[in-house]
């Protein structure tokens, strides 16, 4: 049979601070990490507004050109219109 001994006082006090200092490790490992976490996420977040702003820049530019082909397009119409209605006037007469 051998025999166990109990650990002493001083040992379980050496024992506790190895604890405390493993769990303050720890403790700011994981504040690191959710520092860093954060600062990815605000980084993600502002390329996700820029990218945000460059699509609706580009899409008011869109919209821009197309209502500016529409106006062109509308404009020879009307022009057409008013040519073929001259026309159509100076046969009567």
């Amino acid at each position: 049979m051998s025999l166990r001994t109990e650990p002493s006082g001083s040992e379980l006090q050496a024992q506790l601070a190895e604890s405390r200092a493993q769990v303050e490790h720890w403790q700011g490992v994981a504040t690191i990490c959710e520092l860093s976490k954060q600062e990815e996420l605000a980084e993600l977040q502002k390329k996700c507004d820029q990218e945000i702003q460059s699509l609706q820049e580009a899409l008011r530019e869109t919209a821009a050109q197309y209502e500016s082909r529409i106006a062109y397009w509308q404009s020879k119409q009307q022009e057409s219109q008013r040519a073929s209605g001259y026309s159509l006037v100076s046969e009567k007469l």
